[in-house]
Parts: C-alpha cells; structure tokens; sequence
C-alpha cells in the first residue's frame, strides 16, 4: 500500500507541475500577444494620422487671401429654411502673424477670424 500511496502522490506532484508549467506558458504568450497588440495599436494609429495629415494638410492653401476681397461665410449645421445659408459680405482688412485674418462687415465693425479652407 505504501507503494500506492507513494505512486498517487508522485502522480499528482507531476500534475502540478505540468498544471503549473501550463500556467506558465499561457500567462508567456499572454504577454506576448500583449506586445504584439500594442504595436500593432501603435503601428495602426501612426498610419491613421499620416492619412487625417495628408487630408487636412491638403485643404490648406498655400496663397494667402489678399486684402480687400469680399467672401460670404457659409453657414454650418442645422438650419431652418428661414435662417441664412451664407452670412456676409465681409473684406478681408488684412493678415494676422499667425494665419488668421482681420475682417471688416457691412458696417465697418472689424473682427479676427480662422479661416478653415475645404
């Protein structure tokens, strides 16, 4: 009997240890894949921004606008049919250092805007 008992506990010994060494495997290439994800993430969201790059940097214009030009502004977003589509006329005044411009309205009140070109 001693031999039975001897032979039960090396048997489920082993088991452990294969159960562990399982484990182990497992949580390895866990950690892998983990790796692996994230460059993958990384790799995804560096081409995604090249592409939104590419697609915004290709709206800008390279000329600037020359003062006293007049343009409208169209309206954005939910209208009803009452409200204007386009609001205007303004003339550019002139540019700031930083890319904006100066407008003057129909009025002769000036006021800064970005001009975002699509």
């Amino acid at each position: 009997m001693n031999n039975l008992e001897n032979l039960a506990s090396q048997q489920n010994e082993e088991e452990e240890y294969a159960l562990y060494r399982r484990a182990e495997e497992i949580r390895k290439q866990y950690n892998k894949n983990i790796l692996l994800a994230l460059e993958s993430i990384q790799s995804a969201q560096e081409k995604q921004r090249e592409v939104q790059n590419k697609r915004e940097n290709s709206k800008i214009t390279v000329q600037p606008i020359l003062p006293g030009t007049k343009f409208f502004i169209k309206a954005v977003g939910l209208q009803n049919k009452h409200e204007p589509k386009l609001y205007g006329p303004y003339i550019i005044k002139g540019q700031t250092p930083n890319g904006n411009y100066w407008l003057k309205n129909r009025k002769n009140k000036n006021s800064k805007i970005k001009i975002k070109f699509n």
